[in-house]
């Protein structure tokens, strides 16, 4: 009678295929999600204890003033006197968000603002922190 062992029974042998193809999918996911997420702009809002969360409006439009007087047109770096001619590009009826540092020259902000007037647009939106991001934000910065 033939008597059979159990290593004869066992091979046994990992395939990580399967796990290598979930690696690769994770890592494919974070690259792509990383590289199409908006770049956000490092600004110090100023404190507003009336501020409040509006509702999110559809067309509109985001100036950023840094506190070293650089001027971001929907994120894109631009030179102050280019803004007038980049926002007649859009509909007269679109909001204009600024986000202004509260370090930032002020006289920078109401040229812009003029410039925005003087085509006849009147809905603006001032982003301001609260209370609670002014602390976060000296904390921030205090690091």
């Amino acid at each position: 009678m033939y008597q059979q062992s159990f290593e004869d029974d066992l091979d046994a042998s990992l395939d990580l295929t399967p796990l290598i193809d979930t690696v690769f999918i994770l890592l494919l996911f974070f690259i792509l999600t990383t590289t199409f997420s908006k770049p956000m702009l490092e600004v110090l809002l100023a404190k507003a204890d009336s501020a409040s969360v509006k509702e999110l409006i559809q067309e509109k439009l985001t100036i950023t003033i840094t506190e070293d007087g650089r001027v971001f047109f929907e994120g894109d770096a631009t030179a102050p006197e280019e803004i007038a001619a980049r926002m007649e590009k859009l509909p007269i009826d679109a909001t204009i968000v600024f986000n202004v540092d509260k370090e930032s020259h002020f006289g920078l902000f109401v040229q812009i603002l003029d410039t925005a007037k003087s085509q006849g647009r009147s809905n603006f939106l001032i982003n301001t922190g609260t209370s609670e991001r002014k602390e976060h934000g000296q904390s921030a910065s205090s690091k």
